[in-house]
């Protein structure tokens, strides 16, 4: 696998990659990101870097047009350079310092995300954009798409903020019954949200005035403590086979918040039942596991972990504390 050296602030920093992507998609999921505000099209100029050994593929008429006479000095524009070989560089432009970062490549949005055809577009939005998000117990990622097109147009995933009040979802649950801890963690999932957005409009040039429809999953305790709705009740063992209303009920105040659209529509998909929340109920969706051959098992591996398992008449599905299995946690009856 061939070497990249990132020569910051002179101090030399070296990763593996693979050849395919740009260099500017390699260093975005580092802490070596360069500048950008064009979703790499080469179009604001921005992520300038210096090779200084090896080679990035030829030289592209939009580096010609906003580079001129500085790629005599091999000044490169790191979304044009493709990779493929070892190759030393210094970065120009650095991005300034953030909690957010775009997946490595292979991780792309899924191309269904497109308008429901049974619903009304938002008014005033020739060409709407829609954001999915699933909201986990540790990790936050956000896709934002065409929703013309369903083309995806950037990522982002970064740490869930509430984790200052415990790692694993019981430990936050039995925090929220104080009434003012259960609105710092909704406040803290929502912020996370605006912030991982205002992320993608600064470094990807996206418009959040065009973000006409928000959907969010996550597991149960996580929706609902976003929502600050009806958490204690997970708190309870006769609701754990039971369906949740984690609606929240005061998402048209978000949009604001976030920047995006007025009248954009906000949909937090409910959970399943107990701790079974609607992220595992996406991956179903996504992975057509209950059009296939049967049986099949579904496995949505993470803090909270959920599993489906399709007989080819029935779906069974459960959900347990993954977390303190692999973080080797002090409960004496886990996983």
């Amino acid at each position: 696998m061939p070497c990249l050296t990132v020569l910051v602030d002179g101090k030399p920093h070296r990763l593996a990659f693979e050849a395919g992507p740009s260099l500017r998609e390699i260093l975005e999921s580092t802490d070596y990101r360069v500048r950008s505000a064009c979703l790499g099209l080469g179009a604001c100029g921005l992520c300038r870097v210096r090779l200084l050994a090896g080679e990035a593929g030829p030289v592209t008429e939009p580096e010609r047009v906003q580079l001129g006479p500085l790629l005599a000095d091999r000044v490169r524009l790191a979304c044009q350079c493709r990779p493929a070989a070892d190759l030393t560089v210094e970065v120009i432009n650095r991005a300034a310092p953030s909690d957010w970062r775009r997946p490595p490549a292979g991780l792309i949005a899924p191309e269904s995300l497109q308008w429901p055809a049974d619903r009304p577009r938002p008014p005033d939005i020739a060409h709407p954009l829609g954001v999915a998000v699933d909201l986990g117990t540790s990790h936050l990622n956000l896709a934002v798409c065409d929703l013309a097109s369903g083309r995806p147009l950037t990522l982002r995933f970064g740490r869930n903020p509430q984790g200052r009040y415990g790692s694993d979802v019981m430990t936050r649950l039995v925090a929220a019954q104080d009434p003012a801890v259960a609105r710092e963690l909704a406040a803290a999932a929502r912020a996370a949200i605006g912030a991982a957005l205002a992320d993608a409009a600064s470094r990807d040039g996206i418009d959040l005035g065009r973000v006409g429809r928000v959907v969010i999953v996550g597991n149960t305790a996580m929706l609902a403590l976003l929502a600050n709705h009806n958490h204690q009740l997970l708190l309870q063992p006769r609701q754990w086979t039971e369906p949740l209303d984690c609606t929240p009920l005061d998402s048209g105040q978000w949009a604001a918040a976030w920047g995006i659209a007025p009248a954009a529509e906000i949909e937090a998909v409910p959970p399943l039942a107990g701790f079974v929340g609607s992220d595992l109920l996406a991956g179903l969706v996504a992975s057509h596991v209950g059009q296939g051959a049967a049986p099949a098992l579904l496995v949505d591996f993470g803090t909270n972990s959920e599993i489906a398992l399709w007989t080819g008449t029935a779906l069974w599905v459960t959900a347990a504390a993954g977390g303190p299995a692999f973080e080797s946690g002090a409960g004496r009856c886990g996983m």
